[in-house]
């Protein structure tokens, strides 16, 4: 049985001693969920690629008063701004990342459900594909191809194209968005799908997340070889249980490093901007000779030209989201600061 399945099946007590009794054993069921997987011990799994939307909008209100629930509003108090930007059709948003743990995107998810009705698939790391409790929340891998098809399905996709290395970055440059990860030349994976689905790009600007954890920097370069040196170390027995974690140390391109692991309380606020819809490059910057192009060995001069030509309008797309999103951040900022 799917792990969302299990708990769809169940249905709301009409009696509110009931219901608070259904929400705690929920949230003890979600923790356990956690754990287990943590430990590699989960029993539950989602077979399927991602969640029907339908599916997933019932799941958030089994969630919504569960304590892990509670414990989120009221710590965080997430709030979107402007959204009616947000189109009725599939759309491509994309917004500023902090943080080891994903309050930003929890609160983009969180507030874009409450606002609309409407719940996101969130583009992520390959490891998203082996967590089903990140699956339940709409958590996907990285497969170009399903994004695509999830837009023209008029599906909501959510990524933070900055990734790792913008979470990465220590506190003194936070709200400082980067040409890194997905923003940074020669990727705008975002774009491409975006372009080859024919759906806009919609920016979003986070503020309050950076307050949460006094991040310091990366410090897997650090760590490298210490690892891999005790790993090899270890006796097998032990070596086979540890396999997991190692693996993902591996794939982990960077590991941040913070003061404190418990979150300072902040309010975070979502600001969505005006949907970008690049109609006239639809016809000029092809995704799939882009991508032939950038994977084929030994250019000849023309087509170093024609890719240097369509890697040039790429940038000045990524540009104009960049600079959207920075405006959203400096708006909300400056908001922030004028409230108290």
């Amino acid at each position: 049985m799917g792990y969302v399945d299990k708990f769809r099946q169940r249905r709301k007590p009409d009696s509110r001693v009931l219901d608070t009794i259904y929400s705690a054993s929920l949230s003890y069921d979600i923790i356990k969920q956690c754990v287990s997987e943590v430990l590699g011990l989960s029993e539950l799994e989602i077979t399927e690629q991602y969640i029907d939307e339908a599916n997933l909008v019932e799941w958030f209100e089994h969630m919504e008063d569960t304590l892990e629930s509670k414990l989120f509003n009221l710590y965080f108090k997430p709030e979107l701004v402007n959204g009616t930007n947000l189109p009725e059709g599939g759309a491509m948003l994309v917004a500023n990342h902090s943080g080891m743990f994903a309050w930003d995107g929890l609160s983009v998810g969180y507030t874009i459900w409450k606002e609309t009705g409407r719940a996101f698939l969130g583009v992520g790391h390959t490891l998203f594909d082996k967590s089903n409790f990140l699956k339940s929340i709409g958590a996907i891998g990285g497969d170009r191809d399903l994004v695509v098809k999830l837009l023209k399905e008029d599906r909501y996709v959510f990524a933070f194209p900055g990734g790792i290395k913008e979470t990465t970055k220590p506190f003194w440059k936070r709200y400082k968005v980067q040409h890194e990860g997905g923003f940074a030349p020669g990727n705008y994976g975002y774009l491409l799908v975006a372009l080859e689905a024919k759906k806009p790009v919609v920016p979003l600007g986070v503020v309050g997340a950076e307050e949460t954890h006094i991040q310091l920097g990366d410090v897997k370069p650090y760590f490298d070889s210490v690892i891999s040196r005790t790993y090899s170390r270890l006796p097998s027995v032990v070596q086979k249980k540890a396999k997991r974690y190692k693996e993902i140390w591996d794939v982990s391109k960077r590991v941040p490093i913070m003061l404190n692991l418990i979150p300072f309380p902040s309010k975070i606020t979502v600001l969505a901007g005006e949907p970008i819809h690049f109609k006239e490059m639809q016809g000029v910057v092809s995704p799939q000779r882009v991508l032939g192009l950038r994977n084929k060995e030994d250019l000849s001069y023309k087509e170093k030209k024609e890719l240097s030509y369509l890697e040039a309008i790429l940038d000045s797309m990524n540009n104009r989201v960049l600079s959207q999103i920075q405006y959203l951040i400096d708006t909300g900022r400056s908001f922030k600061r004028l409230l108290g």
